[in-house]
């Protein structure tokens, strides 16, 4: 009996330094992982919007004094899909607009 006790001692001490090793070198990675997301940051997305031109607008029967936003163009450079827009605040990026389903909320 006497054995028993010093032979699981030892057996838990070496289970738990194999534990708080395993803790260190992942709160060591995590913090690698978010140094290098800091440092690897993409640059930074310049978007210009464009307008419809008064050509474009007349030709879509669009007033000529409301603001229309060209989202996509065809290979032609025809206007494919615009959006009527208050002022310039309100225009998107192109790239970010989702296609719209009825079947996604």
């Amino acid at each position: 009996m006497t054995n028993k006790k010093p032979t699981i001692l030892i057996v838990a001490a070496v289970g738990l330094i194999i534990v708080l090793a395993i803790v260190i070198l992942v709160v060591k990675q995590a913090k690698q992982n978010k140094i290098n997301n800091e440092t690897n940051l993409q640059p930074v997305e310049v978007f210009k919007p464009e307008f419809l031109t008064a050509e474009e607008k007349q030709a879509l029967n669009i007033p000529a004094e409301a603001n229309a936003q060209a989202l996509k163009r065809n290979a032609q450079g025809g206007i494919m899909v615009y959006k009527l827009i208050r002022d310039e605040s309100e225009a998107v990026n192109p790239a970010r607009v989702k296609p719209i389903s009825p079947w996604t909320k």
